[in-house]
């Protein structure tokens, strides 16, 4: 994976817990509209997920908080299901999960 790749997961990374990158942000920083930049994403980590047994240590943590929190997301989005359904207030955060 080169730079500018490892640049876009760790950035979707980071944006993940607040629901995604403002798309305002996205352009001057990558060059690409906000759906570019999803599309670039999930192919790097396609591409990551088919290459796991020679990616680098680093590239290869990446894909493990990668699929971490997606793993996460899928609770989020099950919770506020249920939520929605028994009409109840869904926490924000793993944290308040835990609590």
């Amino acid at each position: 994976m080169d730079w500018f790749d490892r640049r876009i997961v760790q950035y979707m990374l980071r944006w993940q817990p607040f629901g995604g990158p403002p798309e305002d942000e996205v352009l001057p920083r990558f060059g690409m509209s906000l759906p570019q930049l999803h599309r670039r994403f999930n192919r790097i980590v396609k591409k990551m997920e088919a290459q796991r047994d020679s990616l680098r240590s680093e590239d290869l943590a990446l894909l493990s908080a990668v699929n971490r929190a997606k793993g996460e997301a899928a609770v989020k989005r099950e919770l506020e299901s249920m939520a929605s359904s028994l009409k109840l207030p869904v926490p924000t955060s793993v944290e308040q999960r835990s609590a």
